[in-house]
C-alpha cells in the first residue's frame, strides 16, 4: 500500500496526525501547503520523512500531481485540512497543490480521505499551548458534505485514521 499524506495550514489534531503519519511505513511522501509549512513551524513539529514535497518548491503548474495521474498511490489521506482546503473542493476550486492532488485523485479513482478541522465542535489547543472552543459554522457542514457527495471520505477524529491504516478498510 503507496500513502500520500497531505498537511494543510490546520492545527487542529495535526500533533495527532504527525505521530500516526510519522509511525507508518506505508506513506511514500507527504505533501505540505505552503500554509502547512507555516503552521508545523509554529507548532515546533518536524516530520520525520525525507519525502517531502513542499506547495512552495512546486512552482505554478504543480508537476508532482502527475504522480497522482500515474497511479504512483494507492491511497490518499489528507489530515488535517482546514475549511478554506474543504470550500475549495466543494465548489471545484484546484489552485492549491493539496487541492490539484485531491481532484486528481478523484478523477483517477483513488480512494481519499480527509480530516477537516471542523467536523465537530471541541476544544483545541493553539501554538502557544491556550486551550481553545472551536465552534463549526453551518457553511462548513454543508461544505464537508458537498465533499462527501464526491467520493471523499470523510474522518471524524485521528483515531480513525489509525483504525483506518491498521484495519485496511480503504
Amino acid at each position: 500500500m503507496k500513502i500520500l499524506w497531505c498537511v494543510t495550514g490546520a492545527g487542529q489534531f495535526l500533533k495527532k496526525c504527525v505521530e500516526i503519519l510519522d509511525g507508518n511505513d506505508n506513506v511514500q511522501a507527504v505533501a505540505i501547503s505552503e500554509a502547512g509549512e507555516d503552521v508545523l513551524k509554529m507548532y515546533g513539529i518536524k516530520l520525520n520523512t525525507e519525502h517531502k514535497i513542499l506547495e512552495s518548491k512546486q512552482g505554478k503548474s504543480f508537476p508532482f500531481c502527475g504522480k497522482v495521474c500515474k497511479g504512483d498511490y494507492d491511497l490518499i489521506i489528507a489530515a488535517p485540512v482546514t475549511s478554506n482546503t474543504v470550500a475549495k473542493l466543494a465548489y471545484g476550486i484546484s489552485d492549491s497543490l493539496l487541492t490539484v492532488i485531491i481532484t486528481q485523485a478523484i478523477k483517477s479513482a483513488i480512494p481519499i480521505y480527509l480530516l477537516p478541522t471542523d467536523i465537530s465542535e471541541g476544544y483545541s489547543i493553539t501554538p502557544k499551548g491556550r486551550k481553545i472552543y472551536v465552534k463549526v459554522r453551518e457553511i462548513d457542514k454543508e461544505n464537508i458534505e458537498r465533499i462527501s457527495a464526491q467520493g471523499i471520505k470523510i474522518l471524524k477524529s485521528p483515531e480513525e485514521i489509525t483504525s483506518l491504516l491498521t484495519g485496511k478498510n480503504f
